[in-house]
């Protein structure tokens, strides 16, 4: 009778379905991939002007007003805004775990204006007196400014030629003012239009 009880005791019948400690076979358990640590990133827009988002370089869409919150693995992220072709802010961004950065769009501190020589000759361009540019016959060019009221002349380089075009403009950053030699004012009255 020992001899049987010790005999059972060591059979793999007994081991397999004995005191139900032994391991399960058959059943794997399955490893999820660790997740990547994720954070807020927040753009925020009290302009009330369209403002084109773009995150690591891809386009995540147009916020006029509020914020925009987008999930992001933690880490370093190049945030680019634009407003109407012109480049707002394109600076990285660091996200942390589990916590929100923001982004705030503000207004432009400089403006532009946009001057163009239809003329066969030389123009010089001056902005409250300044003398800021000199366009060669058919040139356009980009005039930085501040923000506020500006006077715009623009003259002509041969002798006594004198002026050709004097405007008063007010540059408010967002949008940029246009303004051309006399064979193209009737397009362009030196008014601020949209880029």
């Amino acid at each position: 009778m020992m001899l049987l009880l010790s005999i059972l005791a060591l059979s793999p019948t007994a081991q397999a379905h004995g005191n139900g400690h032994g391991h399960a076979h058959g059943h794997s358990k399955h490893h999820r991939p660790a997740q990547a640590a994720t954070g807020s990133l927040v753009v925020n827009n009290p302009s009330g002007r369209l403002v084109q988002v773009y995150v690591d370089g891809a386009y995540q869409g147009v916020l006029e007003h509020g914020s925009m919150r987008m999930v992001v693995n933690t880490g370093s992220h190049r945030v680019k805004l634009v407003h109407n072709g012109r480049v707002l802010e394109n600076r990285s961004v660091q996200v942390y775990r589990n916590e929100a950065s923001t982004v705030r769009v503000k207004t432009p501190s400089l403006g532009h204006i946009q001057v163009t020589n239809h003329e066969g000759y030389a123009v010089r361009v001056y902005v409250d007196g300044r003398d800021v540019a000199v366009l060669a016959p058919g040139e356009s060019r980009s005039v930085q400014v501040e923000i506020g009221s500006h006077r715009v002349d623009m003259v002509d380089m041969r002798g006594h030629g004198g002026t050709l075009v004097t405007a008063s403009l007010h540059i408010d950053g967002w949008d940029y003012a246009v303004l051309a030699t006399p064979q193209a004012q009737a397009h362009h009255s030196g008014h601020q239009r949209p880029r």
